[in-house]
């Protein structure tokens, strides 16, 4: 529902999520079950999930949350990196540090403070 614009209260801005899920993904592409871009989703499902747990139901402002962490994360792994799946991860579980005025925030992966 939160893709699709069906959720009430602010709207969520994820700052660098095209290369959340394009590094995400990881190099192999090759997807025929679509096992690896359902988990890549399922983890930008949750990190929609954790964001909409600090917000307020009403209002109509936007939050602008900041996923470079996973992206970081990713990078570290290098070729190490398993796709989908540990996107959904270290996506799981994961929390949102944000501003008094409930505007802008950063995702907390779990292991970092």
């Amino acid at each position: 529902n939160e893709m699709a614009g069906k959720v009430a209260g602010p709207q969520i801005m994820l700052y660098y999520a095209p290369d959340m899920l394009r590094m995400g993904l990881g190099t192999d592409l090759e997807d025929a079950s679509g096992n690896n871009i359902r988990q890549a989703l399922g983890a930008m499902e949750d990190v929609y999930r954790a964001t909409r747990e600090v917000l307020p139901t009403t209002g109509d402002a936007r939050f602008e949350l900041n996923v470079q962490p996973i992206v970081s994360r990713i990078k570290a792994a290098g070729k190490g990196w398993r796709g989908g799946a540990q996107l959904r991860e270290i996506c799981t579980g994961a929390t949102i540090s944000h501003n008094e005025f409930l505007t802008e925030g950063i995702i907390i992966l779990q292991g970092e403070s």
